[in-house]
This record gives C-alpha cells, structure tokens and sequence, in this order.
C-alpha cells in the first residue's frame, strides 16, 4: 500500500474537515500538477456521506478498502478480496472512475485522487 501512497500523495497538505466526530479526513496535492488526493478513515460501524465541497462534481479515482468484519483475514479493495500472488508479489491494486456523491463505507478507510482538482495544487 505505500507504494500507492507514494503514487497518489504530494507533500504539500491542504485544510480537510468532516462534519462526523468518529471520521477522519486529510487532503493533499496529489504527485500530478492539479490534482488532490484525500485519504479518509471510517472507524463507525455506519456509512458516513462525504460532501467534498469544491470537489464533489469532479471525476475521481477510488481506493476503498474494506473487511467483512473489524477480525476478517481478508483485505477488499473497491468490493474485491485482496490476495498476495502465489510468487509472493501484492496483486494490482487498480481505483475505480466514480463522480458524483461519495459515501463512505462502514469500518473502512481508503484514498480519493482528483486528477483535475483545482488550482491550489498547480
């Protein structure tokens, strides 16, 4: 995952708030001139909607990983199960094109990439 992390975050850090307490959210510009990327936390165990004031109509590149459950062995990204290739390599690890409203998912955490997000990342 770092090196997904490393792909995706810039390091210059922008002012990021969530209205929920229990939800975490930092923004960045992203390695690509204009474009942000927010890594999020959804520790609750209920779907919490994500209004990305400036962002919201914007096309956007998902990173979402999820369990079944807080004890589950089995990583999903994007709704599929994450497994280590038989030679021991992490299997691609692709977002998903989405726009529009973002709800996040119970007990997940995961990575939005704008590509187009705006000046302040110019």
């Amino acid at each position: 995952m770092l090196y997904y992390i490393k792909k995706l975050i810039g390091t210059k850090v922008l002012k990021a708030t969530s209205e929920f307490n229990q939800t975490l959210v930092y923004a960045y510009c992203g390695k690509t001139s204009g474009s942000v990327t927010l890594t999020y936390v959804n520790p609750s165990s209920t779907s919490v909607p994500l209004v990305l004031t400036g962002l919201g109509s914007l096309q956007r590149e998902e990173y979402i990983l999820t369990a079944q459950s807080l004890s589950s062995k089995v990583t999903m990204l994007n709704g599929r199960s994450l497994f280590i290739n038989s030679d021991g390599t992490l299997p691609p690890m692709n977002g998903i094109a989405a726009s529009g409203q973002l709800v996040l998912p119970p007990h997940s955490y995961g990575f939005l990439s704008f590509p187009n997000g705006g000046p302040v990342c110019k």
